[in-house]
């Protein structure tokens, strides 16, 4: 598989437009219920950040959360292997180095809009996106791009948090 650090480019570029946190909390739109509904079989929606917390804690997601790093770990050496750590390394450091400024400051201010101030959970937040864009950015650069990694990291996009994935339920903020 090839290793196109353009497209990584893209991903990094784009950060800076996407509205991160800014649906949080509110009910879905049509439009957004179809382009979950690829995610997962069940979408749940969670009503605030207080829950957030909660959900994104919870014992029942480590194993999909694992099974993501495993996917994670699979597709960057599929890049190394066709373009070596360094250029997969320099291409990815800057999804990271431009995005978690953008992601942290995107999460803080979703939480003042709920009244709340929790900087451990905006940590978790931006970081969780951080992640998001990371993966999608990989998944795309090698050549996958209907990859469940860029599904989700376009839900972050449009302004929302999936918190979790326990069973078949994908749950949402």
């Amino acid at each position: 598989m090839p290793f196109d650090a353009a497209v990584v480019a893209q991903h990094a570029r784009a950060i800076e437009t996407a509205p991160w946190f800014a649906a949080t909390g509110l009910p879905f739109s049509d439009d957004e219920r179809r382009a979950l509904a690829e995610l997962a079989p069940r979408i749940a929606r969670v009503g605030g950040w207080a829950q957030a917390r909660a959900v994104a804690d919870d014992a029942r997601a480590n194993a999909a959360y694992d099974a993501d790093a495993r996917e994670a770990a699979a597709l960057k050496a599929q890049a190394e292997s066709a373009a070596g750590s360094p250029a997969v390394l320099r291409a990815l450091s800057a999804v990271v180095d431009e995005g978690l400024p953008v992601f942290f400051g995107c999460a803080e201010a979703a939480l003042a809009r709920a009244g709340l101030h929790d900087e451990e959970l905006s940590r978790v937040a931006a970081g969780a996106v951080g992640e998001a864009v990371y993966r999608a950015a990989l998944a795309a650069a090698t050549a996958h791009p209907a990859h469940r990694f860029i599904g989700v990291a376009a839900a972050y996009a449009i302004g929302r948090w999936p918190l979790a994935r326990i069973d078949d339920v994908l749950y949402m903020l």
